[in-house]
């Protein structure tokens, strides 16, 4: 998994396989969230991951939830309730970002975008629309929230939920 900020000056990139995140810049290696702090934060493969600058923000979709990690001193700060919010199995997803004072978390299952208050984690709403099938990936700028589906189409809608195309 991967997730960039900054127009790019930042990557970060998961590895499930020693459950650790590194940050690069272009040029070299800023440091390592080794497997340890990983493991000590209770992080079972971690996936989706998104960053605001100052939180990374990681999905584990075999416990259901997402990691707030302060990225200046690597602490896990919260972990989210359970994502099931009651829609099926649960989200089981790989898909987030971040956007002013919200986390936006693909639901496949569900067929819905969950927002989530970025600080607390808490549920703050969701939307769904009959064309949001089995949703992969989802961006959000200028008050506005892409998301992309399964088979390609990418959808268009405002902060809110309302669809716009």
């Amino acid at each position: 998994a991967a997730a960039t900020a900054g127009g790019g000056a930042l990557v970060l990139v998961g590895c499930a396989m020693d459950m650790s995140v590194s940050t690069h810049p272009p040029d070299r290696l800023l440091s390592t969230l080794a497997a340890d702090i990983l493991l000590s934060a209770k992080l079972r493969d971690p996936r989706g991951m998104t960053t605001d600058g100052d939180f990374l923000y990681v999905i584990e979709p075999l416990q259901e939830s997402v990691t707030l990690i302060r990225l200046d001193d690597r602490e896990r700060v919260r972990t989210s309730p359970t994502l099931g919010f009651g829609a099926g199995p649960g989200v089981i997803t790989r898909a987030c970002t971040v956007a002013g004072s919200s986390l936006f978390v693909c639901d496949p299952y569900g067929n819905r975008v969950h927002i989530l208050d970025k600080t607390t984690l808490a549920h703050a709403h969701d939307f769904g629309h009959p064309r949001i099938d089995r949703p992969t990936s989802v961006a959000a700028a200028a008050g506005k929230v892409f998301v992309g589906n399964r088979g390609g189409a990418l959808l268009v809608f405002e902060a809110d939920g309302t669809f716009v195309r």
